[in-house]
C-alpha cells in the first residue's frame, strides 16, 4: 500500500469567496482529476491520498496542514479516480513538522529537490513509519485496526525490537519481506507485471492467522496487481499445488477484471503449505 499526497487547491474546495469546505465527511466518496498521473496512479485501489495544503492561504479560513486522508477505490476513468474519505481532520489540520521535520520539508518545500509537486508518493522513510501511521492515518479497517496490529506487535515482549520491527513493517506493507518478494518474483506473480511500484506485497496465509515466523516468510507472499490482489484476499481466487488458478464460482464475470482460468504461478515446495491453507480456509468453493 502507497501513501500519496495531493496538495490541495482552494479553488476546488471551496466556493469562491468562501471560507469553508466542500461538505465532505467520513465515508464520502467523491472523484479526483488525475490527468497528470493517470499511469502512474491507475489500477492503485487500495492506496491512501492524503489532502494536504503546503500554505496558508491570507484572509481565509484554510490552513497548512492535513485536511483529509482518502482510499483510492476506483481504477482512472476519463481521468478521475474516486476516492473515499476515511480520516476527517478539517477542523484541526495535521501539520508534518509537528513531529515528522524531515518529512515536511522534503514533501512540502523544495529545500531538498529543488521542485515541488502537485501529486507526489509520501517519503514514508524519512519519519517514523510506525509514529506516521498512528498520527496521520490510523482508521479501522475489517477487523483491527492497522494501529491495533502495530500495538499488539509492540506488546510481544518475547520479541526483540529489530524482529518488532520488522513484522511492523511487513504489516504496512514495506520492508523486508515487501523487498524479498520483489527479488524472488521480479514482478506480479501471476501477470508478470514488472512496474513494482503498483504491486501489492500479499500474505497467502493471511496475517490475523499467521504466526510471527510465518508473516516474515518470503514464501507466505505473493506479490501482485492491485485487482487479482484483492481476489485473492476475499478468496475469490486461489491456486493449486501445480500453480493453477482456481476461480471462485461466486465470482462473476471475472474476464472482465482480466481473469482467465489459464493464469498460474511458478511456486516452489515452501509455498505449497501456505496454498493449502489459502485453499482451506480463504477460497470461497
Amino acid at each position: 500500500m502507497k501513501v500519496w499526497q495531493f496538495k490541495i487547491k482552494m479553488k476546488d474546495w471551496a466556493d469562491d469567496g468562501s471560507d469553508k469546505f466542500k461538505d465532505v465527511k467520513v465515508g464520502d466518496t467523491f472523484p479526483q482529476y488525475v490527468k497528470s498521473i493517470k499511469n502512474k496512479i491507475d489500477n492503485s485501489i487500495g492506496d491512501i491520498v492524503i489532502y494536504y495544503n503546503s500554505s496558508l492561504v491570507k484572509g481565509r479560513q484554510f490552513y497548512e496542514g492535513v485536511y483529509l486522508v482518502c482510499k483510492i477505490v476506483s481504477s482512472v476513468k476519463d481521468n478521475f479516480i474516486d476516492l473515499e474519505v476515511i480520516k476527517d481532520l478539517k477542523e484541526t489540520p495535521y501539520m508534518y513538522d509537528k513531529d515528522f521535520l524531515a518529512l515536511h520539508i522534503y514533501q512540502n518545500t523544495t529545500q531538498e529537490r529543488g521542485r515541488a509537486q502537485t501529486y507526489e508518493l509520501v517519503n514514508i522513510d524519512k519519519c517514523n513509519i510506525e509514529e506516521f501511521y498512528e498520527k496521520v492515518m490510523s482508521y479501522k479497517t475489517e477487523g483491527d485496526s492497522l494501529l491495533d496490529d502495530i500495538q499488539k506487535i509492540r506488546s510481544k515482549k518475547e520479541v526483540d525490537k529489530t524482529e518488532q520491527d520488522n513484522l511492523i513493517k511487513c504489516r504496512l506493507g514495506q520492508g523486508t519481506f515487501r523487498k524479498d518478494l520483489i527479488t524472488y518474483w521480479k514482478g506480479c506473480s501471476v501477470t508478470k507485471f514488472s512496474q513494482i511500484d503498483i504491486l501489492i506485497a500479499s500474505h497467502i496465509k493471511p496475517w490475523k492467522d499467521s504466526s510471527d515466523k510465518e508473516r516474515l516468510d518470503s514464501f507466505n507472499g505473493l506479490l501482485l496487481i492491485p485487482t487479482i490482489d484483492k481476489l485473492f484476499d476475499k478468496g475469490y481466487i486461489s491456486f493449486e499445488n501445480s500453480g493453477q488458478i482456481i476461480i471462485s464460482k461466486k465470482l462473476e464475470n471475472y474476464k472482465i477484471l482480466g481473469v482467465h482460468n489459464k493464469m498460474s504461478i511458478n511456486i516452489s515446495s515452501k509455498h505449497k503449505k501456505y496454498l493449502k491453507y489459502h485453499r482451506e480456509q480463504v477460497f470461497q468453493d
